[in-house]
């Protein structure tokens, strides 16, 4: 991302002035005799001029004509202009949070005007100066709203610009899918002059080689012609035609190895800058597909382990209510020593199924009568335990 940095410091947007065809030279002389409202422009001008290299000499005069225009009675536009040039030399200066300063007050003029085209170009600068500022989320919103009114113009290379610079706020914030999304439709605006700089920079070095070619062949042409002579001299003796067909065959077989080795060349570079684009492209594609599937796994983990406590705290509370009831149970049931009172001889094998049962036995004397029952309820669990506990109270009734 380094390159969407580098390309973006040299595309502010700046507002131009009456005095912009004159040298620093001339505008300097003229600011000695000029009145304060020329001063003012004089200065601004200044400043612009020197932003950009000497970013100290242009606060200077920037903050000069913000002393001037204290004094001058200014119309919305020139202070809008002011505004504009004050917060480019901050943005080289580096000062970002007084850049933005300016650079709002710029765009909420030329809001207030409906000047779409100064709105687009406005929100630029800003989202340019918060994306410096690291102040991602910010650049991001002035940046679609640039984007809405660059989309009115229809204006590919200020979308270009946009989608660039978005990619790089994205990809800071880590929300690899929009860096990508945006990096992709960036291409897309670019496809055409991405090849005409690929060819032109290849045409120019194909022309370099030629060059340094065809002076290695001015090279063999003069040692060509100094083994002519001596060919021409054995000639005399020997067949001069066939030594002059024979220099000639070289010559073009030379020339022909060259011409080759050239196209190889070249095919070799723009087919490696393909392979390598595609390469990158694949590469962060799985990243940030592999990132977001990290991301639902830790997710549905936490989810499974949170509802895994929650049925293990309700199952406790469920078993120590199914104790607490077996107690109540126990309860109901004839006491041991009540038991030996009426009969020596017994035993007692009561053993249920789940922690409660549906089992009950019972026991009375009525009328010099021994009663016995052992009962078995419907059900089992707490359904049979709440059975057992009806059928001993209506048997004791």
């Amino acid at each position: 991302m380094k390159f969407i940095i580098s390309f973006s410091c040299f595309i502010l947007f700046s507002i131009s002035i009456s005095y912009s065809q004159s040298s620093p030279q001339t505008l300097l002389s003229k600011l000695k005799t000029a009145n304060n409202k020329e001063k003012f422009n004089i200065n601004l001008e200044l400043a612009r001029y020197y932003s950009e290299a000497t970013p100290g000499e242009a606060l200077t005069f920037s903050l000069a004509a913000l002393d001037l225009s204290g004094k001058l009675k200014l119309n919305d536009n020139e202070i809008a202009t002011m505004n504009n040039t004050v917060g480019t030399v901050y943005f080289y200066q580096e000062d970002y949070e007084k850049s933005a300063f300016y650079y709002e007050k710029e765009l909420a003029y030329y809001i207030k005007v409906n000047d779409h085209k100064k709105v687009m170009e406005s929100s630029f600068n800003l989202a340019l100066t918060y994306s410096r500022d690291k102040r991602f989320r910010k650049a991001i919103k002035y940046y679609l709203q640039s984007l809405d009114e660059s989309e009115s113009f229809n204006d590919r290379d200020m979308q270009s610009r946009i989608y660039l610079e978005l990619s790089e706020c994205y990809f800071q914030l880590k929300k690899y899918e929009n860096a990508y999304e945006t990096f992709r439709k960036y291409t897309e605006t670019l496809n055409l002059s991405q090849k005409i700089s690929l060819l032109n920079a290849n045409y120019k070095k194909v022309q370099t080689e030629k060059i340094a070619t065809e002076k290695k062949v001015q090279g063999l042409t003069v040692d060509t012609a100094k083994k002519s002579k001596e060919i021409n001299t054995l000639a005399k003796q020997n067949d001069e035609k066939s030594y002059r067909i024979s220099l000639q065959d070289q010559t073009i077989q030379l020339q022909d190895r060259i011409m080759l080795e050239q196209k190889k060349r070249l095919m070799m570079i723009i087919s490696f800058a393909v392979l390598v684009t595609l390469f990158l492209i694949l590469l962060f594609r799985l990243y940030a597909q592999k990132k977001k599937a990290n991301r639902i796994l830790r997710t549905q983990k936490k989810e499974i382990e949170q509802q895994h406590k929650v049925i293990a705290t309700k199952n406790q509370k469920i078993t120590d209510s199914i104790h607490y009831a077996r107690r109540i149970q126990t309860a109901i049931l004839p006491q041991k020593d009540h038991l030996f009172k009426m009969t020596l001889d017994h035993f007692i094998y009561f053993e249920p199924r789940d922690i409660i049962s549906g089992d009950f036995y019972w026991m009375d004397e009525k009328n010099d009568l021994l009663i016995i029952i052992a009962a078995d309820c419907t059900g089992h669990g707490v359904p049979g335990a709440f059975m057992s506990i009806i059928g001993s109270n209506i048997l004791t009734k």
